[in-house]
């Protein structure tokens, strides 16, 4: 028996034809129609079989089968993701490489990057002096989501730019990140800035950032060549990593 592909001549095309001028003429219920299809169905040899599922159920299968490769897709992302052990963001780094560069760290914070991710981020610019670019807005909106979310540890930038999100009260106040020998060692560098408090008022000075002209790593690499600030991030999720992150910098022996 001759099989084609062609609609007109399927076994679903055919049946249904069939179904279509018989049910008038003999007025078949519909218990006996499915008893007639599964008749016609079981006479079917196994091609004739093959095409009439997929002329009936082509498009579910497509829908069922795409969910199923999209959902095992999506599954297969989330178990392998790696955590993040430790991100900094660098606005205007003159940074090219920041993967090897967080390798670089990561090796000397003792993080495994087969366990953890370590991002250095150097992606942000911004212009300062309050333009309101379009680059500057994605920028500033971009990073102060993240530190809402708590997905940052560290912030450098220029110090005018390091100073307008220090206004804003992100940064940590450094005499309680970190220990009083280390606070020391950073001393002769710190940044003071006052916070602006929920009334409106400055506070104090307070020591939000250290200055980075003294920072060999940054500076061997000419990371900020006119200059510029870095700090704790007031949430960061990984607070000793962020601090091991400025003693590696400044090429501090115990980090």
């Amino acid at each position: 028996m001759k099989i084609t592909l062609n609609e007109s001549e399927t076994p679903a095309a055919a049946q249904k034809e069939a179904d279509r001028t018989a049910e008038p003429a003999r007025n078949l219920t519909d218990e006996e129609l499915k008893k007639l299809r599964r008749t016609r169905f079981e006479q079917m040899g196994p091609r004739e079989k093959i095409l009439y599922f997929l002329d009936y159920y082509k498009i579910p299968l497509i829908l069922i089968t795409a969910t199923v490769l999209l959902i095992a897709s999506i599954a297969h992302e989330v178990l392998t993701a790696k955590p993040t052990g430790f991100t900094a963001e660098l606005i205007n780094a003159q940074l090219y490489d920041t993967q090897e560069f967080g390798e670089r760290f990561a090796e000397a914070a003792g993080i495994d990057t087969s366990r953890e991710l370590c991002v250095i981020d150097a992606d942000a610019l911004s212009s300062g002096g309050g333009t309101g670019t379009q680059a500057d807005l994605y920028s500033a909106e971009r990073i102060l989501v993240r530190i809402s979310a708590a997905e940052m540890d560290i912030l450098a930038a220029d110090e005018e730019i390091f100073r307008n999100y220090a206004r804003q009260s992100i940064f940590s106040d450094l005499r309680e990140a970190l220990d009083a020998e280390t606070y020391a060692l950073f001393e002769p560098w710190l940044v003071y800035e006052p916070l602006e408090l929920e009334d409106g008022q400055l506070s104090e000075p307070v020591p939000t950032g250290i200055r980075l002209d003294a920072a060999p790593v940054f500076c061997d690499a000419g990371i900020y060549p006119n200059g510029g600030v870095i700090g704790i991030v007031a949430n960061s999720p990984h607070p000793d990593r962020a601090v091991a992150f400025l003693k590696f910098i400044f090429a501090f022996q115990q980090i």
